[in-house]
């Protein structure tokens, strides 16, 4: 499957899931060896380019890492739960402020149409590549990292003022690798170190910082954690997660637009397949257009109200002014102002504003949202000033909870249990008790068991999937 292909696929089913970061290290640096300047490798899954990335950047970030780290807090070890926190924070910093320098220094336009190249093509790898398809030295989760990666860079590229002036291709391919390389190591220490924070916070005496010989930082887990956290980990991947699908959130949200806009998805999403063979001479998805071609084109092709157009259209825009800071967007998985959910990105292209958008990063986003964000009652922000799109919303999330409660009422009936659904109020002898309250609402579940001689209180949760695509099956037909 070549890529682009992604919206002419039939027959075919979203089945995949893509969890937390699983790749781990004792000690968050390698040794490498010396490695030629077009450092990272290139594999092909169907047809499709993905390039690993190496740690030949390493030795350079983690010398200055560790002269800093001894300048601000000594020589260490650091041990203690608060010390280790502040300097894991420090180095999370570190690395996130030399990502945006990276990103920062490179202005050239080619560079940010490369990276739409490769984060396009990992897409098809992440939704249609069998477990067959991948080579040695590639998985699904370097897969899900990778992605995550480029999205972070196509979105630090709305903050600089970037010039379509490449000429030379050749060293450009091979400047451009080494740039991805390096900022791919940055990307995995940024996880590494966000990982680490968690699982201090967590389990609280988990970490410590040490130096070596060199005075080079190691960041390792303490006594036996290494073995516990592997096994947490064999047990997680033999576990069998069930999962409830709404078969209808695609046609539903589609639905939804066509009812609050006046204009259908077909229409939205046909104006930028237009755009894109306008342009496919000029390279197609990857060639920059007029933001304001996006409504003007609704009016102009199908009659569309101007207005509603833009606001459809800056639901799915990300630019420098809504962008969030890479420090923030790391650890708030789950907020809506991100390239994920807004495919549209605008750059400044020798002083002047344009608008690009992969075909499948715009598919991913609808997706995205209808399965991911709405049964959750979150959406674009724009959408949301629409009281028709805010009225289904709100019915889709009373809907998704509902089917995770009649899943447990339907166990606790199997089991023969005593119990009480969507309990608002209790009674006691000193009168009734209102749980009709902010932030209280009502109790999901009072079960009663004669036998143990014990009342359980249960609420229902839906998490909602932090990374990449969750396991949801859909027909790609229906986008």
């Amino acid at each position: 499957m070549g890529k682009g292909n992604l919206k002419s696929f039939r027959g075919k089913l979203f089945n995949h899931s893509y969890g937390i970061y699983r790749h781990r290290r004792k000690h968050c640096y390698r040794k490498t060896k010396r490695i030629n300047k077009q450092s990272m490798k290139e594999y092909k899954i169907n047809h499709l380019i993905i390039y690993r990335f190496d740690y030949q950047s390493e030795e350079k970030y983690r010398t200055e890492l560790s002269k800093q780290l001894i300048e601000k807090f000594g020589n260490g070890p650091y041990s203690s739960q608060e010390k280790v926190r502040e300097v894991i924070a420090y180095c999370y910093n570190f690395f996130c402020d030399r990502f945006i320098e990276i990103c920062s220094r490179e202005k050239s336009l080619s560079f940010y149409q490369f990276i739409l190249s490769q984060h396009e093509q990992a897409i098809e790898v992440a939704l249609f590549a069998k477990d067959r398809d991948y080579p040695s030295g590639i998985d699904r989760d370097y897969i899900a990292v990778y992605r995550r990666i480029l999205k972070w860079i196509l979105e630090e590229a709305c903050n600089i003022k970037l010039n379509n002036q490449e000429k030379d291709i050749k060293s450009f391919v091979v400047s451009a690798q080494n740039i991805l390389n390096e900022l791919c190591y940055l990307g995995d220490m940024i996880f590494y170190c966000a990982n680490i924070y968690s699982e201090q916070d967590m389990i609280e005496d988990i970490a410590e910082i040490i130096f070596d010989s060199d005075n080079k930082y190691i960041i390792t887990h303490k006594h036996h954690y290494d073995i516990i956290i592997g096994e947490i980990h064999k047990q997680l991947n033999a576990t069998s997660f069930k999962h409830i699908v709404d078969e209808d959130a695609i046609n539903g949200l589609k639905g939804a637009i066509t009812n609050c806009f006046g204009i259908s998805y077909d229409q939205f999403s046909s104006v930028i397949a237009g755009i894109h063979d306008a342009n496919k001479n000029k390279g197609g998805q990857y060639c920059p257009f007029g933001w304001n071609s996006l409504p003007l084109s609704i009016q102009a092709m199908y009659g569309g109200n101007i207005s509603e157009a833009e606001i459809f259209y800056k639901g799915l825009t990300i630019d420098k002014a809504n962008k969030i800071k890479l420090h923030d967007l790391v650890c708030k998985p789950l907020t809506m102002d991100r390239y994920i959910y807004r495919p549209i990105t605008v750059w400044n292209i020798d002083g002047e504003d344009y608008a690009i958008v992969g075909e499948n990063a715009f598919t991913e986003g609808i997706i995205q949202i209808a399965t991911n964000c709405i049964p959750w009652g979150k959406a674009p922000k724009e959408w949301i000033t629409k009281n028709f799109f805010k009225d289904y919303v709100h019915s889709k999330e009373d809907l998704h909870d509902k089917w995770l409660d009649d899943e447990v009422e339907n166990k606790i009936c199997q089991e023969g249990l005593h119990y009480h659904r969507n309990v608002t109020y209790l009674n006691g002898n000193s009168g009734t008790v209102t749980l009709n309250l902010p932030k209280v609402g009502e109790i999901d579940f009072i079960i009663i068991d004669h036998q143990l001689k014990k009342i359980f209180v249960a609420d229902c949760k839906h998490l909602q999937g932090k990374y990449d695509m969750r396991k949801n099956i859909f027909n790609n037909k229906l986008i």
